[in-house]
């Protein structure tokens, strides 16, 4: 996974910059580029979500893997 200064135990302080360099690390995007199109940041939002989705059916009282899921990467 990505090592940033964004991603630590506390969770991701910047979905935007953190799926950035996973795209630029992937290859979808060019070394250096600062921003994800709007499809490919719908697309990846759309992948968290149905991961979330997934996570929803885990849990306890105290909340679900799908809430945490969201929580780490959707700005509310």
């Amino acid at each position: 996974m990505i090592e940033d200064e964004d991603s630590d135990a506390v969770g991701i302080r910047d979905p935007a910059k953190f799926f950035t360099a996973l795209a630029i690390k992937l290859e979808l995007l060019p070394p250096g580029e600062t921003d994800l199109s709007d499809a490919l940041w719908t697309y990846t939002m759309s992948v968290v979500d149905a991961c979330a989705t997934i996570g929803d059916a885990y849990g306890n009282a105290g909340g679900n893997a799908g809430a945490h899921i969201r929580a780490q990467f959707f700005d509310y």
